[in-house]
């Protein structure tokens, strides 16, 4: 094993000793490659799932729809391919996509513009233009 194998494992080690596995998850989701077509980066997906959260008076999305949000919105995916890797209709992906960008919108600072050439997440992330 080269140097940097063991620097890998030490530093995985390191990892769940210090982290919880919903942390951890988290830290995968966030140092993950993404594609050059999408619309966010995880970290501004992360604070955009974040403030959805933390609005009260709407109803929480579930796992399927978190995971079919981050491929279209992190991965670059399609809404059918996003549909169809999430186990949802496209319809349904199709609605939540404009239900996420609907509550951006109409946050206090207009935080979203979901489909343009740039927008800026929650707490003023910025997200990388589509390509």
């Amino acid at each position: 094993m080269s140097v940097r194998d063991d620097m890998v494992l030490a530093t995985a080690s390191q990892i769940q000793q210090t982290f919880t596995p919903t942390q951890i998850a988290q830290l995968i989701r966030l140092i993950s490659p993404t594609s050059q077509c999408a619309l966010m980066n995880p970290h501004a997906f992360e604070r955009v799932v974040t403030f959805m959260s933390c609005s009260s008076g709407h109803r929480a999305y579930s796992a399927k729809s978190l995971h079919a949000a981050r491929l279209v919105l992190v991965m670059g995916a399609s809404v059918a391919e996003a549909a169809a890797d999430a186990g949802l209709t496209r319809q349904v992906v199709h609605r939540l996509m404009a239900r996420i960008k609907a509550r951006l919108d109409a946050s206090p600072d207009h935080l979203s513009d979901i489909g343009g050439s740039t927008c800026s997440a929650a707490a003023g992330a910025t997200i990388r233009q589509v390509e």
